[in-house]
């Protein structure tokens, strides 16, 4: 080393030693100034001494020179070959490499000598690539005189300096000639990786493994990649490591073995692990787990259609805030996009995903993950029927997921989902439960609250989910781990071994961050080769904890680095440099401005304490995460409590600036920043703005927390209340939020407190509004005569205010509870008025409403076929808007209605057809539901095998007591009767009273026990019944008899009819047969009577 280095670092140590004496600021001063020196000094010495060093070498052999020589004048190919070199160079330098040498019609270049940066690898591969695409210019399709490339690269470490007579600047070792070996066994044309070079750019390119190569001197073969492309949206999970060792994954072999034998062998149908978590505390390698599962997938043939999402501590209460993550990922949105260009990234995402159709699905996704949709008119009509946005953007989400598979695997990755708000969990679990027919699978990190926040997501009760449980390493393998980190350490001192391992507890972060501290406090000198400080072993003292490490890491740093890490904690685990810069601001004289904060977080990454991210989600500024949640959490823990709430407040103000025009996705984040700051009245400002957007969504129970909160924020400080018109609409959200619910008693008391308030201050439209939610909670808590009167009351206020919209749901409202008051004449004529006036304000959610609820009322009324008019002008309506999911129940309805009549050709029609959406949107329980009805219709028909195999499909498809499930196992008794086998039907009847009666359905009940009664009479026996909590025998007679009573309690008259036809035919009873008649006949199914007639007289003519 030059002696102007040694001076250069001598004077800074000095300095450094004097701290105590002269103070922060003027050692930090003075080394400022000093730095500069020692990095030029460096340089120069570098280029003159030989140093090992990590480096990335690229070999590129051009071919087909040769051929050009033969068609071109000597000149014309020299002109030629010097503008390829010119240009292949320049690439090589552009892209941050230096061309060591030129050999033939080689080429040799390095990245990282003589100066190394973070992200050498990525470059090198990048240049080759680009190089790749380069030459193609000079040879284009058909040409006489073809040239092609191939192109090697290998990192590791080697011997750089001068060398020979000329002293030229280059590198020798094993690493350049195994780099040299890759390009001869590259293919033309390609660029060809070694395994070292591809653990550091894993997820940033498409690559495929390829066969082992032999290479001279090297035991093992050498594992090698394809790269072919850069992804168009990368992926990457950093490799852990320290000081430049990359450690390897240790004790984790069969965890790993469960996350790759998810995926489906066949594409065409889904994996039967479709959903797994990965659960453990904080450092135990959950994340490294989900890398090594990465850098496998990266390499399989198929590829992997990839979404990636990651959830953070203030996510919990922000609805569809980890699904806007995942779909912000996979379509490149920024959060810094102003409305339009997130709605035109997003269209373009779907449309190169599925086509041109794909275009009428951005509204509905859009809208629930917080993108202003309102005024698209596929959006408007259904402002008021959130669920209907909901239930497209669901199936639409699919669709795209889907389309743009393209034959790859499809693969979620979410990290830290125990973060995770409610309603992303529940549609996640959907789409996992329902992808049964294409090969989806998504891993998730979770720490283990989450088995307390969602106990059913970590129980593996259900076939298509597991929990893969991660405990601290066994002390085999953390040894095993110290070797790996130790590895460029001659001579490991035993009493380092000891400390390091026993106290990291089998926790493999710990360990790497104890070793990094021991780093930073001079105990082991991390260069090429490791030395241990004996000494300074012996006197150190070292924290008994895995937080007491860390802050004694972050204590080590310079002041200004550590303030602005401090700082950037108050942000976030992830946070931005802008935002940095401004807060960092407030204290600091003079300000800093972007160059300082940058050099600052250089330093940070070269601790390894925080990584810059490859995308910011704000445009024109750079996005930083911490390594590690916990880090975070220590950083953050150091801030003063006084700083901490300055700097939320202008971390809240900064996101309200750049969230301009899209502020309902970033309200949650501001109210909690807001919160911490302890600014009570803009929490509660934004508190408003993110329930709104959450009551949007159709995620309820996020709204009613967020009105709430606010409410509660007001009523603690009244001078802080708001105007008049926020707390009014505070009040109807919540109002009609509760009402979603089903919390009709709490709903109703914040309408007549919205009321109240409404009167005093004289606002008739938010008067009529409050009436007619009032009606609605009224209704459905049960009190129909008191919600007649508030929708009238609300349909006169709309009137005199000509808000039509708000009058027509008002008059539909005074329909249902007339329906339901059973005044059945006034009824009708209100719900004509409604679908007329529908239909003239072109509102076809109304409309529908409208429709199904006129077939409702005309089925009540025994007009079947008014009522199947009706719900065919529903489902039609229903069609129009494209809403397959509110078209299938309007279908089942039609079938049940065509099933009643006995109409059950008719019925299977209705059934299919509805069993058909169900697949296509990936509704397992409409699934189920409607194929036990279609089979329910198909014995009616005297397809008994037809039904046999659709029941038993629905009882192999359930995995919870669906309510259709008793009904189910009844229609399986009744085909396996049918086919005399009785034995069989006895347990199928058995097992459909035991769900009829943990279901509390005293209906299905009634069927269980009609059912029992014919397999007791075609046995000629009494049954014994020990499930249920009943515990007794029962005879035909018995069976039939409950059969009856249950039926009649109910007041259930198509039960009681069937039952009393098939008690008559096995009793051989006229009375129970002509009642039985009876009541069929004014069901108007009068068919229906010999089928069950004959039932019973079948059961009797068995036992005989």
């Amino acid at each position: 080393m030059s002696d102007e280095v040694s001076r250069l670092r001598e004077a800074i140590a000095v300095l450094e030693d004097q701290r105590a004496l002269l103070g922060d600021d003027v050692v930090d001063s003075a080394v400022a100034n000093l730095r500069p020196q020692l990095e030029k000094a460096l340089a120069t010495a570098e280029d003159q001494e030989h140093q090992r060093k990590q480096v990335t070498v690229l070999f590129a052999d051009v071919s087909g020179f040769t051929r050009m020589s033969e068609t071109m004048d000597h000149e014309d190919v020299a002109e030629k070959m010097n503008a390829i070199w010119a240009s292949l160079d320049r690439i090589i330098v552009e892209h941050g490499g230096r061309v060591d040498k030129h050999i033939g019609d080689a080429v040799m270049a390095l990245w990282g000598a003589p100066v190394a940066r973070e992200n050498d690898p990525e470059r090198a591969v990048t240049a080759a690539l680009a190089m790749q695409d380069a030459l193609a210019d000079f040879s284009p399709p058909g040409t006489d005189y073809p040239l092609q490339m191939r192109i090697g690269l290998n990192t590791g470490a080697v011997l750089v300096g001068t060398v020979g007579s000329t002293e030229e600047y280059t590198a020798i070792g094993h690493t350049v000639n195994l780099a040299s070996r890759l390009e001869s066994a590259a293919p033309a044309g390609g660029v060809l990786i070694s395994h070292d070079t591809f653990a550091l750019v894993s997820g940033l390119f498409n690559v495929v493994a390829l066969e082992p190569i032999t290479v001279k001197g090297v035991t093992e073969p050498v594992s090698t990649y394809h790269v072919r492309e850069r992804k168009p949206r990368e992926f990457r999970v950093g490799a852990r490591g320290v000081a430049g060792v990359i450690t390897p994954t240790v004790g984790r072999e069969e965890e790993l073995a469960v996350l790759t034998s998810a995926l489906a062998p066949d594409l065409s149908s889904g994996s039967p692990t479709r959903l797994v978590t990965v659960m453990g505390e904080a450092g135990v390698g959950k994340s490294r787990l989900l890398y090594e599962f990465f850098n496998w997938l990266d390499v399989q043939e198929r590829g992997t259609y990839l979404f990636r999402g990651r959830a953070t501590a203030d996510d919990e209460h922000d609805a569809y805030a980890l699904l806007r993550d995942v779909v912000y990922f996979r379509y490149e949105i920024a959060d810094s996009d102003s409305p339009g260009e997130a709605k035109s990234k997003l269209r373009s995402g779907l449309v190169a995903a599925a086509g041109e159709k794909a275009a009428q699905w951005a509204p509905f996704i859009g809208h629930v993950i917080g993108i202003d949709y309102s005024d698209d008119p596929a959006i408007s009509g259904l402002l008021e029927e959130p669920r209907l946005i909901l239930e497209r953007a669901e199936r639409h989400l699919r669709q795209a997921i889907i389309a743009g598979a393209d034959d790859r695997y499809i693969v979620m990755l979410i990290e830290d989902i125990h973060w995770a708000d409610n309603e992303s969990l529940d549609l996640f679990e959907r789409l996992a439960d329902e992808a049964t027919s294409y090969p989806f699978l998504m891993v998730a990190n979770a720490r283990p609250i989450l088995a307390t926040r969602r106990p059913e997501w970590v129980k593996n009760e259900d076939a298509w989910r597991r929990t893969v449980r991660l405990e601290a390493l066994p002390a085999s393998e953390a040894d095993a781990l110290f070797d790996s980190i130790f590895s460029r350490m001659a001579v490991v001192p035993p009493e380092l071994r000891t400390m390091v391992v026993e106290r990291s507890e089998g926790n493999p972060f710990y360990l790497e961050e104890l070793v990094k501290m021991l780093i930073d406090d001079g105990a082991i000198a991390a260069g090429e080769e490791w030395i241990a400080d004996e000494s300074r072993l012996e006197n150190l003292s070292i924290p008994r904890t895995l937080t007491g490490v860390l802050q004694a890491r972050v204590d080590a740093m310079p002041r200004n680095e550590r303030k602005a890490l401090q700082d950037a904690s108050v942000i976030g685990r992830v946070f931005w440099q802008d935002a940095l810069v401004s807060i960092l601001a407030i204290d600091m004289n003079p300000p800093p401005g972007p160059g300082d904060v940058a050099a600052w977080m250089a330093s940070g990454q070269r601790r390894e304490l925080v990584y810059q991210q490859q995308a910011s989600d704000f445009a024109d500024t750079r996005e930083y995460i911490f390594k590690h949640a916990i880090l975070h959490d220590v950083v953050y823990e150091s801030v003063t409590r006084k700083l901490r709430r300055v700097y939320h407040a202008a971390i809240a103000a900064w996101l309200e600036r750049r969230s301009a025009g899209r502020q309902g996705e970033f309200a949650s984040r501001i109210a909690e920043h807001y919160a911490r700051a302890g600014h009570d009245g803009e929490r509660a400002r934004w508190l408003v703005v993110a329930a709104h957007q959450a009551r949007q969504s159709y995620a309820p129970e996020a709204a009613i927390r967020d009105y709430q909160q606010a409410l509660d924020l007001w009523n603690a400080e009244p001078d802080g209340a708001p105007d008049p018109q926020t707390l009014l609409d505070t009040l109807e959200g919540l109002g009609d939020a509760l009402s979603t619910r089903g919390r009709y008693e709490e709903a109703a008391a914040a309408f007549e407190e919205l009321l109240r308030l409404a009167g005093a201050d004289d606002d008739r439209a938010a008067e009529a509004r409050g009436r007619h939610g009032l009606a609605v909670a009224l209704a459905y808590k049960g009190d129909f005569r008191a919600g007649l009167e508030a929708a009238e009351a609300g349909a006169t206020a709309a009137r005199t205010l000509d808000d039509e919209m708000l009058f027509v749901r008002c008059r539909w409202m005074q329909s249902w509870c007339l329906l339901r008051l059973g005044e059945l004449a006034q009824a009708e004529e209100t719900v004509s008025s409604v679908v007329t006036a529908s239909q003239a304000l072109g509102n076809e959610a109304q409309l529908a409403k409208a429709q199904n609820l006129s077939g409702v009322l005309q089925y009540t009324k025994g007009n079947y076929d008014a009522a199947t008019a009706a719900f065919e002008e529903a489902a039609a309506t229903f069609r129009a808007m494209s809403s397959d999911e509110s078209v299938m129940p309007i279908l089942n309805n039609l079938g049940v209605l065509d099933e009643a009549r006995g109409h059950y050709e008719s019925a299977v029609g209705r059934y299919a057809e509805a069993l058909d959406i169900a697949k296509s949107v990936g509704s397992r329980d409409g699934e189920m539901v409607y194929s036990s009805n279609l089979g329910m219709a198909k014995l009616g028909m005297g397809s008994t095998d037809e039904a046999e195999s659709l029941f038993r499909n629905v009882i192999a498809m359930a995995t919870s007591g669906l309510n259709v499930l008793s009904e189910t196992h009844r229609g399986l008794a009744e085909a396996l009767l049918k086919r005399g086998e009785i034995e069989e039907a006895r347990l199928a009847a058995l097992e459909a009273l035991r769900l009829a009666v943990e279901a509390e359905a005293p209906d299905d009940e009634a069927g269980a026990w009609r059912l029992l009664g014919l397999v007791s009479g075609s046995i000629g026996d009494t049954l014994e019944v020990t499930s249920a909590g009943i515990g007794d025998t029962f005879d035909a007679e018995a069976c039939f008899s409950k059969a009856v009573a249950l039926a009649e309690e109910e007041e259930d008259e198509s039960e009681l009819a069937r039952s009393l036809a098939a008690w008559g035919g096995w009793a051989a009873r006229a009375d129970l047969v002509d009642r039985a008649g009876e009541l069929f006949e004014s069901l108007g199914v009068g068919g229906e009577l010999d089928r069950w007639r004959t039932a019973g007289e079948t059961a009797r003519s068995s036992a005989v």
